[in-house]
């Protein structure tokens, strides 16, 4: 065995090169309770139950459904009934005008008053008292569910993280880079129930020994490598894990208390600072010792030969594989490499900025379709390429892997430049299906033909511009879908909020009013709508919009060019002539005193207006 100084020194240089990546996953156990505290108990949960119906429900409300709950409970399912009313008649009469927690208008509000008012509760308990007849058996019901609930939540979730968070700090003992998609082997390798279920059973061996105190100390460091050894290989049987633990710890007990003691001077500058440096710096740091800890006796265990040593055998977890195994376990990625390399495409640094950064073409087509082709094919072997490198850990080298995955998806649609002509005829679409869209709402909702927005024709430029300025100014982030959607939520709030506050601005009047929408800014944005913008953001970029570039692309210039100009043209007139003469009336704006706005906008027809407002006018 190593001494005490080399395993921490191994374990400080693990922490230097993946810090903020240790510290995250040690802020989520904290988080969860999982470690570092007592909160990750089992009884502590169980016995914090009640504390948790009677709180409150949800931080954004005010109310909440915490009596309703309580009457359940109590057998009263009537008085339940009577204090979900009262909640929901409270929504009801609130002014929320100005709110921005809104809950009188669309579906995220009425989700959200179900919930908070009980009503989802309810329901349940009335299903079950058809059933029942009883209240009281409702009530024994609602508490066995709970129960259930939490100790699900315990051991599927809260109790496996321990397993994922070490197997993770193994990978970075060894590899320079740890993808956050690892936090997933578990479900990867199809072994997240069995890995649980182990956790699950030490933790009821340890309880039971705790009962005896001395057993409880002997057996806590018995069992000390249980989560290392399911991380290494979470395949294994709950009571071989046990058992090996308990073999490896043989003789070591007494060694891992000093080692754990070793870290007394943290624990008392831990102290001194209220946790903040245990979070920051010493959690992460005894973690990484014992991860070195845990390899030392991992290799003592397999040069003597002991018994239920061999499941062990995640070999590449701890020692990085050799060029020759790399490439003959991703033959596919080392073909795909050559081929880059090969057939790279060589552009200008300006028209390569302008593809990468906003995914717009300034060339030539056939350029285009073979520089994107390379581009598709590298973001597929993105992650391989890494595992070929030594780079990161190799997973078709796992010895679970699953080799029917050994194969690439197939052409890469969404990593493409779009042309200019293209991205205009896109941009004609969207608004064209924009306002289809919210003629067809109005028509189904109203039963009326309604022409929506500000101008005349059969479009809606707010969703050409969301459309294209999610293509154009996210390009760089479509490899990461999250970061995708989220940019998207941010731009077309953006766009709809500096639309909505210019209109009113301009003519006095409001186009559309979320007032009442739960989280809605000003009346202008809303929750739900961004919910709706972005999800079709997400369409339009992984999946409408190259469509319809392969479908434009097919399209000589000489039909797209005129189409293009036709359509320029017309949107021109209609811009100009509805900057004097907006489109308004019944069904267009949501102010129904359209007489009294109609004579603001005959005042501000006289009033000299700045060449610059053509272009704000043309967003709605």
């Amino acid at each position: 065995m190593e001494p005490i100084k080399e395993l921490k020194r191994r374990g400080r240089s693990t922490v230097r090169h993946h810090y903020f990546l240790l510290l995250i996953l040690c802020l989520l156990a904290v988080f969860w309770g999982t470690e570092f505290n007592s909160s990750g108990s089992l009884f502590n949960m169980i016995d914090t139950t009640k504390a948790t119906q009677s709180s409150t429900s949800a931080p954004f409300m005010k109310d909440n459904a915490s009596d309703v709950l309580n009457d359940i409970y109590n057998d009263n399912i009537k008085a339940g009934k009577t204090e979900s009313n009262k909640i929901l008649e409270n929504y009801r009469s609130r002014d929320y005008n100005g709110k921005v927690v809104g809950r009188s208008r669309g579906s995220l509000a009425r989700l959200a008053n179900n919930v908070s008012s009980g009503q989802l509760y309810l329901k349940f308990a009335s299903a079950l008292n058809s059933v029942t007849h009883s209240e009281k058996a409702v009530s024994v019901i609602f508490v066995i569910i709970s129960l259930m609930f939490y100790l699900c939540i315990w051991i599927f979730l809260m109790n496996v993280y321990k397993v994922i968070m070490r197997r993770m700090f193994l990978e970075a003992r060894t590899y320079k880079y740890v993808p956050l998609t690892r936090v997933i082997h578990l479900l990867s390798v199809r072994r997240w129930f069995r890995a649980s279920m182990t956790v699950f059973v030490t933790y009821i061996f340890q309880f039971l020994w705790n009962l005896t105190i001395i057993g409880g100390v002997i057996k806590h460091y018995s069992y000390y490598l249980v989560p290392y050894i399911v991380a290494e290989n979470p395949d294994i049987r709950p009571r071989e894990a046990i058992n090996l633990s308990r073999k490896m710890m043989y003789g070591h007990k007494w060694e891992c208390f000093k080692y754990e003691l070793s870290f007394i001077g943290w624990y008392i500058l831990a102290a001194a600072t209220f946790g903040l440096m245990s979070i920051l710096y010493v959690i992460p740091y005894k973690l990484s010792t014992f991860c070195e800890y845990y390899m030392d006796m991992r290799a003592v265990a397999k040069a003597n030969d002991l018994p239920g040593a061999e499941k062990l055998n995640d070999e590449y977890l701890f020692v990085k594989a050799s060029d020759a195994v790399l490439t003959a376990a991703y033959p596919d990625t080392v073909r795909e490499m050559d081929y880059i390399e090969e057939n790279a495409i060589t552009i200008n640094a300006f028209q390569k900025l302008i593809a990468d950064w906003l995914g717009i073409w300034l060339g030539r087509t056939k350029t285009k379709n073979a520089y994107q082709e390379i581009e598709g094919r590298k973001y597929q072997i993105r992650r391989d390429r890494n595992c070929v490198d030594g780079l990161t850990y190799p997973t078709r080298l796992n010895p679970m892997y699953d080799h029917r995955n050994d194969f690439l998806a197939g052409k890469i649609m969404f990593l493409r430049s779009y042309t200019i002509w293209n991205l205009l005829l896109m941009f004609f679409l969207f608004s064209f299906l924009g306002w289809c869209w919210e003629v067809s709402l109005h028509i189904i909702q109203d039963g009326e033909f309604v022409n929506r927005g500000t101008l005349f024709g059969p479009w809606l430029p707010i969703y050409g511009y969301g459309g294209i300025i999610v293509l154009v100014l996210l390009s760089k982030f479509r490899k990461f879908p999250v970061v995708e959607f989220l940019g998207a939520i941010v731009l077309c709030g953006i766009l709809e909020y500096s639309s909505s506050y210019f209109l009113e601005a301009k003519y006095g009047m409001r186009w559309w009013d979320y007032t009442g929408y739960f989280l809605n800014l000003d009346g202008r944005i809303c929750a739900e709508g961004l919910l709706v913008f972005a999800i079709a953001g997400m369409l339009i970029v992984y999946l409408i919009g190259p469509i319809d570039d392969v479908l434009f692309s097919r399209i000589s210039l000489k039909i797209v060019v005129p189409v293009v100009l036709c359509l320029l043209l017309l949107f021109g007139i209609d811009q100009i002539h509805s900057i004097k003469h907006p489109n308004m009336g019944k069904g267009v704006t949501d102010y129904k005193a359209y007489k009294e706005t109609s004579m603001i906008i005959e005042q501000k027809k006289q009033a000299a207006r700045p060449a610059h407002n053509v272009i704000f006018t043309a967003f709605a």
